[in-house]
């Protein structure tokens, strides 16, 4: 029996209808927070997890103009223990891959940056079953050297917000949502002068997998497929 062709027809025409709705409902739907599984209760853990900051940022009065883009953390050497009733300082250290651009975003260099240092504040806990939120706040991130001709810290008058969520899978694992959005300034004369920025750096977690080479913009799209 051949098919009929008005219910053929009928289904041709709710096809574009369909995908429409779906763009839709795609674009409208509210940002989610990219993840990352580890088997330490502690933050940031030093194993499993990356941080990758998916925007570009330009620094108004620099020379060039300049400006930074994928930015990544990983491989932090310290973890503080998640808090319970009282707000916790996570003091760590974290290695740092940047672009800078001194020509208006002509021309990128890529820097592989020595250990950093950085202090997140951690509040305590709501409890949303299954996840634990924690709200934080990344009080200080300060890059330099390997080569990078600028220095970068977090902003010292803006706060630089975020937030953990927290989801214990059982068997020693543990599932983290995190992102913050940071303020920097940048300066070029050794810290004597600095340069802010009014758009933050996005920056969030993903699964840390080893690979032969390194590249941010993997990070940046393994998040807006989520």
């Amino acid at each position: 029996m051949r098919p009929d062709r008005s219910i053929r027809s009928l289904r041709g025409d709710r096809w574009p209808i369909s995908v429409a709705a779906a763009l839709v409902l795609l674009l409208s739907a509210p940002c989610v927070l990219a993840q990352c599984q580890t088997n330490q209760n502690c933050y940031p853990p030093a194993g499993g997890c990356a941080y990758p900051a998916s925007t570009t940022v330009f620094y108004p009065g620099a020379p060039g103009p300049t400006g930074i883009r994928n930015g990544y953390l990983h491989d932090p050497n310290a973890c503080t223990a998640l808090p319970g009733g009282s707000q916790v300082n996570s003091f760590f250290d974290v290695f740092f891959e940047v672009d800078l651009t001194t020509d208006g975003g002509q021309n990128w260099t890529h820097y592989n940056l020595p250990l950093c240092p950085g202090v997140v504040r951690i509040s305590p806990p709501s409890v949303v079953p299954p996840d634990r939120h924690f709200n934080t706040e990344l009080l200080s991130l300060s890059l330099s050297g390997g080569g990078l001709p600028a220095m970068i810290r977090e902003s010292p008058t803006l706060p630089s917000n975020g937030g953990i969520d927290q989801r214990d899978l059982g068997s020693g694992l543990y599932r983290l949502d995190s992102f913050f959005d940071v303020f920097t300034e940048l300066s070029l004369d050794g810290g004597q002068s600095w340069f802010p920025t009014s758009d933050q750096l996005h920056i969030t977690t993903i699964d840390l997998t080893p690979t032969a080479t390194h590249a941010a913009t993997w990070g940046a799209m393994k998040i807006l497929y989520r």
